[in-house]
Order: structure tokens, then C-alpha cells, then sequence
């Protein structure tokens, strides 16, 4: 039972070291308005997140396939496949 407890244990804090010591977070800003993608994407980067951006929907889905974000930041108004859509 002891030796379980201390097993798990050691896998939490394995997996909490390995979150710590990982690269920055991944945001995927989707937007149709390049000015706004270009400020969030300026302000984020500035403080250490690794951004990419969208101008479309399936833009989007195409970078969500290609590596999985940590966050994505969505318009919902989109010119081809809505923000709704690609949620």
C-alpha cells in the first residue's frame, strides 16, 4: 500500500516537472482581421508564449491538425467555416 501511494506520487510530481520544464504554451490566434491577429500575436509572444495565427477556418483546423495548441483564441465570424464550426 505504501510502496502504491509512493509510486503514484512520484508519477505526479514526474509529469508536474516534465508540465514545468516544457516550452512555452501554444496559442492559435483565429481571426479574419489581420490587424488583431498581429496585436495579440505581438502583446503574447511578448510575454513568452509561442503564437500562430489564422485568417480562416479551415486555416485553423489545418493548424489544429498540424499540432495540437494549448489554447485557441477564436473569432466566431469567419469568412468560410464559422468559429462555431470549427469549435
Amino acid at each position: 500500500m505504501v510502496a502504491e501511494s509512493t509510486s503514484r506520487r512520484h508519477a505526479f510530481h514526474s509529469k508536474w516537472w516534465s508540465i514545468v520544464q516544457r516550452k512555452p504554451p501554444y496559442i492559435l490566434s483565429v481571426d479574419d482581421e489581420p490587424d488583431v491577429t498581429d496585436i495579440i500575436a505581438f502583446n503574447l509572444r511578448r510575454h513568452g508564449y509561442e503564437v500562430s495565427t489564422a485568417a480562416t477556418g479551415r486555416e485553423a483546423l489545418d493548424a489544429i491538425a498540424t499540432r495540437r495548441p494549448d489554447l485557441v483564441l477564436l473569432d466566431l465570424m469567419l469568412p468560410d467555416v464559422d468559429g462555431f464550426a470549427v469549435c
